[in-house]
């Protein structure tokens, strides 16, 4: 289910965005929500519980590693 989107022109710096949040994430839950016979067509490791993070918390989380990745937003 797509909650929200974000444009990037720049590929790299979507990709480090993206790790970021990752890291953030796992950080905070570094307990895998599922394993790679859930989904063997990958992702596993970028899916987390809605019952553990809202995705309001996930886009705040999105939101601020943007705004510290280009400070002049």
């Amino acid at each position: 289910m797509l909650i929200k989107y974000w444009y990037f022109q720049d590929r790299d710096l979507a990709k480090n965005i993206e790790s970021e949040v990752l890291k953030i994430l796992r950080n905070k839950f570094p307990k895998a929500y599922l394993t790679k016979e859930d989904m063997p067509q990958h992702g596993y490791t970028e899916a987390f519980s809605s019952e553990a993070i809202s995705s309001r918390k996930v886009i705040n989380i999105i939101n601020k590693t943007i705004r510290t990745s280009l400070p002049n937003i």
